[in-house]
């Protein structure tokens, strides 16, 4: 009887299994149109870095962090404002200390 009770319950759950799989599924996003541009990184690509690309920390192996990009400027400089900025003696989360920055 015990074997016909497992049997009946592994019926009954297979179509909310199969349920929940299909939700899960449709749940994934789709590949934006960005991540289908994406190129593998080369170890010639991280000896040499493009201009507009910081594929490491500081940029280059030699950790230089010098950016070759000429936006912004000595001239332009003094336009530029905070994009988000936070009382540092005020902790966010309710109070809480933060140890990971929000996102």
């Amino acid at each position: 009887m015990s074997g016909h009770r497992v049997l009946k319950a592994s019926i009954l759950a297979l179509p909310i299994f199969c349920a929940s799989v299909a939700c899960a599924l449709a749940q994934q996003a789709p590949a934006s149109e960005a991540a289908k541009n994406l190129k593998p990184v080369t170890n010639e690509m991280l000896r040499n870095p493009p201009a507009a690309d910081w594929l490491m920390w500081r940029r280059t192996y030699d950790g230089y962090g010098y950016s070759p990009l000429d936006q912004i400027n000595k001239d332009n400089v003094k336009n530029l404002k905070p994009g988000h900025e936070r009382d540092a003696a005020q902790p966010a989360g309710g109070g809480l200390a933060d140890v990971a920055p929000h996102l």
